[in-house]
Parts: C-alpha cells; structure tokens; sequence
C-alpha cells in the first residue's frame, strides 16, 4: 500500500514538472517578445510572462505537496494515493474545461481587434497559453486514470 501511495505521488510530481517547464519557458520567451517593436508582438510575450509566471507558481506549489505526501505515504498520508489521485484528475479536467473558454476568448479578441494592434496580440498570447495547457491538462486527465 505504501509503494503505491507513493507512486503516485512521485508520477503527480513529474507531471507538474511539465508546467514547471512550461511556465519557465514561457516567461523566457515572453522577456524576449516583450522587447519586440511591434504592439502584437510585445502583447504575445507579456501574456507568455504572466500565465507562464502563474503556471510555474501552480506547478512548484503542487510538487511540494506531492513531495509531502510522498514522505507522508510510508506511514499515513491524509488522504489515500487513489481520493488524491481522483481529486487531482477532476481539477485537471476541470482546468481542461477552462481552457476551452481561454482559446475561445483569446481567438475571439484576436478576431475583433486590428491585426497590428496590441489587443490582437493579447488574444493571441492568450490562446497560444490556453493550447498548451488544454493539451497538458488532458493528457492528465487521461493518464491519471490509472491511480484513481
């Protein structure tokens, strides 16, 4: 039983590593669009930034958990590998469902605004974020299934 609380925990920590990724990533990318001339393009990267930044925050704060549970395990975590297991795959699909509404509006401001303008490159900041975490958080949804 023990094995198994912490295999979970140890698989939920490497999947947040992915975020952790991400959102590290993302906020290289967006310092380097943000110096950029162009309105779009400087709107793309401070968006890169801020969800990158909140991602990496969600994505260290959810492995320190996972890291706790995981020294917890050997003996009692407080909750079971498999309600922990469900409650984390009903916050990623969840998050899966939010992210549609996150393409969605981010494509619609892009479609609304002009092409050079800086509200078209916040909508497409905000879509390019939404399709990487609706991949992410449904991959998880998915693999997660296995512990719940």
């Amino acid at each position: 039983m023990a094995e198994e609380k912490q295999g979970f925990f140890v698989w939920q920590h490497d999947a947040l590593g992915w975020l952790l990724a991400w959102g590290a990533g993302s906020v290289i990318a967006g310092a380097g669009l943000a110096t950029s001339r162009r309105a779009d393009l400087r709107q793309i990267g401070l968006q890169a930034i801020v969800w990158g930044a909140i991602d990496a925050a969600l994505a260290l704060n959810g492995r320190r958990g996972a890291r706790a549970n995981q020294r917890h395990a050997p003996t009692s975590a407080p909750r079971s590998a498999k309600q922990e297991a469900a409650r984390f795959q009903r916050i990623v699909a969840i998050n899966a469902g939010l992210d549609l509404l996150y393409i969605a509006g981010g494509l619609r401001l892009a479609q609304t605004a002009q092409r050079s303008s800086s509200r078209y490159g916040t909508g497409l900041g905000i879509a390019i974020q939404g399709v990487f975490l609706l991949l992410y958080d449904s991959l998880l949804t998915w693999l997660v299934a296995k512990w719940s």
